[in-house]
């Protein structure tokens, strides 16, 4: 990882703020700079690593699964993304890889990893996918 896949201060503040207001939000502990644990309200604990990788890749996906007992991968910039690849990857796994405004709806769902954005053309699409 090099220095601008580090998210910058303002976007960890933000996530920070933000997520607690989400209504199946119970607790937010930061376990350490860009891993956090989320307490909902059905109990479970959602462990969330945040990146600032511009497209998040399979390889991405695969180090941070095996560095991090993780649930979901959160590429907090707006304009940052991901490949198929890497999506649906995550999802054989049982994890997740969003954006921001992507776990802010998957945090809903019984399974998050799950959440697609919605459909185009019959298809299931991802807003983060490049």
């Amino acid at each position: 990882m090099n220095s601008s896949d580090i998210p910058r201060p303002e976007s960890v503040d933000f996530f920070e703020k933000a997520i607690r207001q989400h209504n199946k939000v119970i607790d937010l502990k930061k376990v350490n700079e860009y891993y956090y644990s989320v307490e909902l309200d059905d109990g479970r604990n959602y462990k969330i690593y945040l990146t600032n990788i511009y497209t998040v890749s399979l390889a991405d996906v695969m180090e941070f699964s095996s560095s991090y007992d993780i649930d979901a991968i959160v590429t907090i910039s707006m304009w940052n993304g991901y490949t198929l690849e890497a999506k649906e990857y995550s999802q054989s796994i049982g994890k997740g890889l969003f954006l921001f405004n992507e776990l802010m709806g998957a945090l809903n769902f019984e399974k998050p990893e799950e959440y697609f954005s919605g459909y185009h053309n019959g298809k299931k699409y991802y807003d983060g996918v490049r």
